[in-house]
Formats: structure tokens, sequence, C-alpha cells
């Protein structure tokens, strides 16, 4: 039996059709993280003092819904995070057939909660 890799050859090199990086509609697209989202407002705008400014600025930059999801990440903590590490996130963004989405990639298969978070597996 033949196994198949689940690990692919992906570049973080994009082609820019603006003067400036940060205003390219296509990289914005690439940006992930809310680190690398603070940089590009802040290239974009300037830096920010109060996390309302920033926050105002990012709604207005046209970016896809996981990004902004990925940024709040209100809902990307392990359900049962209190058992764990505070900082333990299984939940990521998978682009599956060139659609982004983010899931849980959990391998606890004897949490309570891995049927909820992982449904099928």
């Amino acid at each position: 039996m033949e196994k198949k890799a689940n690990i692919r050859f992906h570049s973080n090199v994009y082609p820019v059709s603006t003067e400036n990086v940060a205003n390219d509609p296509d990289f914005r697209k690439q940006v992930r993280g809310k680190n690398a989202l603070r940089k590009l407002v802040a290239c974009i705008y300037g830096p920010m003092s109060r996390d309302e400014q920033f926050e105002e600025h990012l709604f207005k930059m046209d970016l896809e819904e996981w990004q902004l999801r990925l940024y709040w990440g209100h809902d990307l903590h392990c359900a049962k995070y209190y058992e764990y590490k505070e900082e333990e996130k299984p939940y990521g963004l998978v682009i599956k057939n060139e659609v982004p989405s983010i899931v849980c990639r959990c391998n606890r298969k004897n949490c309570t909660e891995y049927t909820r978070c992982r449904p099928g597996s």
C-alpha cells in the first residue's frame, strides 16, 4: 500500500501589482495571524495607540472572513482549554480544494469534546 504525504510545498513569496505591498489586494489576502494583520494595518494607516482605532481600520481593508476569524480567535481555543495549557489553540487555517476554512486539528481522541470539535472523526 502506497502512503500519500499530507505535506505540500507552498511558497510565501507573492508577486505584487502595486508599488506599496500593503496596498495590493491579492497580497493582503495572503496575510495570516494577528501580528501580521497588525503590521499590515500599521503599514497603511500608521501606528495605532488604541485597539479600537486598529479594529476600525481593519474592517476598511477588504479582508477575507477567515482572516478576521483568525484575528479575533474568539472560538479558536480548545473547548477544554482549562484542562490543558491556556495557550493551546488546536484550531487553525486549512486550505482544502483552494478553499480556506478554520478547523479543529486536535488529536486528543479521549477528550469528551472530541466529537463536537471534530465531527466525523
